[in-house]
Order: structure tokens, then sequence, then C-alpha cells
């Protein structure tokens, strides 16, 4: 029998105005709702399995439904989460990331970069370390192809790391004034910055960025295409910075994007902010204006961000992961025992949420598919099939005949 309860919720949108002069979040108030069902994992754990491994692993971490949903939830609250990684209890981790090419989990663990798992090793086996570019340590990292790793270090630089040699490193430039903070990687091996820039005058706080880098030798295709020529393709030789919003009012403690990448989300405070926007559009010089999607209690601080393709938002805080529909309604919440500072999505067909908190990092079993950074091989090798339905071998004729034709109809109409 299924049972059916009104939900309220007062939505109250804050008013975002445009990112010049700056986002100043509002609070989006959730009063209590009348129906919380609360499933312990713990319980579900002890009922299926006597083992004292997987009793200590759902002690701290459930999923707490908060409300009856016509549809299966977005995370599974009956499936008890998993330590994958242990850790000593200290609140070191910034970042979560996975590498889809070696199957791996990377964190930034007190400014250095692990990896766990790969090549068919578990995750909770000894990790590999990388170096900390050049010495620095790092705050925030993203997949950037096959066997490479974008990340933000402590004294604001940006840099691409090699998962294979652990002495490279490239410094990519960043516009005058501007430190980088957070990075996410988007389609095309572009990355999404968050900076931040020089207080202005009278201003109380941070003033924060977010500008779209893409990488030199990038291929882009021109307007124009022909079903016989194929897609013009022209070749960048440098990195390319372009700013999506600057003088965002406070530090930006989360960034994601849809899984289509039509919707940028931001935290601040304890607001989330979405905006539209394309990455692919070069030319186009407007600020992003953001409006209010959702926000935690008062007095809450949001931070990172994770997004299913469902249109789900994930925020971390204090005391979990808050999960949001695409409107803005609070579903359900992963509870743990401390902080939760960081997220993402991994495993097989990104069907795992992986969430760190001081005694290390739980997988829990989503049941939708979250947004991710595609494989680099098969992205190849979807571009290499692109490329092969065009006919490449008639182009030189193809191009000749019309040469020829578009001289002699000029011929003609110039001579009646």
């Amino acid at each position: 029998m299924l049972m059916l309860a009104t939900l309220s919720a007062a939505l109250v949108p804050g008013r975002l105005p445009s990112v010049a002069p700056g986002w100043q979040p509002g609070w989006l108030s959730h009063p209590p709702l009348p129906l919380r069902m609360a499933l312990d994992a713990a319980d579900t754990a002890a009922a299926a399995s006597t083992t004292t491994s997987t009793a200590s692993t759902t002690a701290s971490v459930r999923v707490d439904l908060l409300q009856l949903m016509p549809m299966v939830p977005p995370l599974d609250p009956t499936a008890p989460p998993e330590r994958v990684v242990s850790l000593d209890g200290d609140e070191r981790v910034s970042s979560l990331a996975w590498l889809p090419d070696t199957n791996s989990l990377a964190l930034v663990d007190a400014g250095t970069l692990l990896s766990y798992g790969g090549n068919g090793a578990e995750l909770g086996a000894s990790p590999l370390e990388l170096a900390r570019a050049g010495g620095r340590e790092l705050v925030s990292c993203t997949p950037f192809g096959a066997a490479e790793v974008a990340a933000s270090s402590n004294d604001g630089t940006l840099n691409v790391l090699s998962l294979e040699d652990d002495t490279a490193a490239e410094r990519l430039p960043l516009p005058a004034g501007l430190t980088a903070r957070l990075v996410h990687a988007l389609s095309s091996r572009r990355l999404l910055v968050v900076a931040e820039q020089s207080s202005a005058a009278g201003s109380a706080g941070p003033l924060s960025s977010v500008l779209i880098m893409s990488p030199p030798g990038e291929k882009a295709a021109r307007p124009f295409e022909s079903p016989w020529l194929g897609a013009a393709e022209v070749d960048s030789g440098s990195w390319r910075a372009r700013v999506l919003a600057s003088s965002i009012e406070g530090r930006v403690s989360g960034v994601a994007t849809a899984a289509d990448e039509s919707l940028l989300f931001l935290s601040v405070g304890g607001s989330i902010g979405k905006a539209d926007f394309d990455a692919e559009d070069e030319d186009s010089t407007a600020q992003l204006r953001f409006q209010q999607h959702c926000a935690l209690e008062p007095n809450a601080d949001a931070g990172a961000l994770a997004v299913d393709v469902e249109g789900n938002v994930y925020v971390c805080a204090a005391d979990g992961v808050h999960v949001f529909d695409e409107f803005g309604e609070e579903l359900l919440t992963v509870r743990t025992a401390g902080r939760v500072r960081a997220c993402c999505f991994g495993g097989s067909n990104l069907g795992t949420l992986f969430v760190s908190q001081p005694d290390g990092v739980w997988a829990v079993k989503a049941s939708v598919e979250g947004v991710g950074v595609q494989s680099e091989v098969i992205r190849k090798r979807i571009e290499k099939q692109v490329r092969s339905r065009a006919p490449r071998f008639l182009s030189p004729f193809f191009s000749a005949f019309s040469c020829s034709f578009c001289f002699f109809v000029c011929f003609f109409l110039s001579h009646p």
C-alpha cells in the first residue's frame, strides 16, 4: 500500500542579481516536514550481516529520506554504506575525483594527491602517492586526460600533473590578479576554474571569479560544416581563458555542472546558485546571471557539490550530504559523524557516491547515474567515428568542382 503524505516547504527564492557588482546569496527556508522516514543503514546491515566489518562501516553513515517519493530515491537507503578508504580521523581530505581511464579514486589528503585502486586493485589498498606540483600543497583536483590530473595549489597556481611521471607538472597561466581555488573538468579537455581576485574597496570579504580554460591544440569546429568536406578545424597554440563571472561576493566552496553542461552550480555560504551557460560559446562576453537554486539551514555552510543525470544536486555540509532535486526541494540526507569535505560520483557506470569524512572515504550506492568526466579513450574513439562518417576521399574533387562552378557562374553573370 502506497503511503501518501502532504509535504509543504516554503520556497523563498533569494534575490540574486547579476554577478556585477556581486552575487549576494539569499536564504531559502525549509520548515520542518510533517513526515520523516529515517532508514538507518546500521540496522539494515546488522540484520543482513553479522560481520564486524559491516557493523563498523555502517555505524557513522546512513541515508535518511526526508519524504516519501513516488519514484526510486537517488540513493539507496537499504544498501549499507561501506568505508573504502580508512583515514586517521583528521579533516585533511579537501577534494575527491574519479579517474575513469584508470578506474581509480584520486583524493587530495593534507595537500598531497593520492590515487586508490586502478589496474584491478581494491580501493582500500595502499595508495599511489603523487608529487605536490613542485612542493606546493594541493587543494582541488579533477581528471584531465587519460593519465593526467588538473589541480589547484595553496599558492593559487593551477597545474597539470601526470599520473605516470610524478615529476611532471605543467603550470597553467591565469589572468593577472587571479589565484585558483577550485578546478572542475568539462568536456573537450576544458577546465572550469574558480579563482579569487583582489577585494574591492568597501568589500567585506573575498571576491571570486569563474572562468573557462581551453588547452592549446584544441580542435574547434567552425560554424560552417559540409557533409562532403566535414567540419573545418582550427588549432589554438596557447591556453585561452574566458571569464564567465566576476566580482562574486564571498568565497566559492563548491562547483559543479549539469550532465549536458548547460547549468553551472556554485555554493557560497549556505546557498547554492545556478546559472545558464554555454561552454562552447567562445565569443560570448556576457556575464552569467545566477539565481538561487536551494539553501541549507541558516548558519550552515555549503561545501563541495556533485550532480547526477536527473538534475539532483548533492551538497556537502557539516552533518553530511544534502540532496536537492532539480526544483530545489530537499529529498534526503546522507548523515555522517563528521563534516563532509568532498564528494564525487564514480565506480561502474558512475553508480556510487563517494563521501569523505574524518575517518575515511565512504561509498554510498546510488540508484541514478552521476555526472562525471568521460573516459579519454572513449572520447577519442567517438571523435574518430564522427570524423570517419564524412567521405574524405571526395574532398579534393568536390573542392575543385565547387571553385570551377563558382568561377563560370560569376563569368556568365558578368558577361550577359
